[in-house]
């Protein structure tokens, strides 16, 4: 799962991955044994830390990964909506808005998600394994609303013409958030980096005088 949602960068298996995570685990304590760090508690943190390590970093792929299809999800719903209002169905229009996109993580998961269907996977199954896959409330969401309204025979193209709509107001209101964080975020930069200085820069010469 953690290659699935990474994109799997490197093309490992999974008996590779591990192989890796195993090594890691033994070379990080030999480090620490020969930085004469041979303390038994240090080398146990070492062989966890050296097990854990390769996740973490597969870990902050997937979390660029998602930022990548969120932020050109909406773009793709638009499209879609467009594309199938003009007579194509989802599978086509798909395929059509592919061809135009740049290569970026949205793209390659609605490439694997044309595969299958072509491989012969039923277009729920494949749309629910894209959801599995992106990991993400909003392709979640989408995929269910495909699958509902083919379930339910409703016109597809309008009901993604609203999906769109409010994906554009809810990615307004996450900028809004965080707009808001950022204040906070900037709070101990400053107390570091800047009132120093200007405490510096007021007292000083305050100082000298005395």
């Amino acid at each position: 799962l953690l290659l699935l949602r990474s994109g799997n960068p490197y093309e490992w298996s999974v008996e590779k991955l591990l192989l890796y995570k195993e090594l890691a685990m033994l070379a990080v304590p030999i480090l620490l044994w020969q930085s004469d760090l041979a303390n038994p508690v240090f080398l146990l943190l070492g062989a966890f830390a050296g097990f854990k390590m390769i996740d973490f970093f597969l870990g902050l792929r997937t979390t660029a990964r998602r930022d990548s299809i969120q932020r050109a999800l909406p773009g793709y719903v638009d499209l879609l909506a467009l594309t199938m209002e003009s007579g194509l169905d989802l599978l086509t229009a798909t395929e059509r808005i592919i061809d135009k996109m740049k290569g970026n993580a949205l793209r390659t998961e609605l490439q694997m998600l044309l595969q299958e269907t072509k491989l012969g996977t039923a277009r729920k199954e494949a749309l629910l394994h894209l959801a599995h896959r992106a990991d993400l409330p909003d392709v979640q969401s989408l995929t269910s609303l495909i699958i509902q309204s083919e379930e339910l025979g409703t016109s597809l193209a309008g009901v993604l013409r609203t999906y769109a709509e409010d994906m554009r107001g809810r990615r307004i209101v996450r900028a809004e958030e965080v707009a808001g964080k950022a204040p906070v975020k900037l709070l101990l930069p400053m107390m570091v980096f800047f009132f120093p200085i200007v405490f510096v820069i007021i007292f000083g010469p305050i100082a000298l005088s005395f």
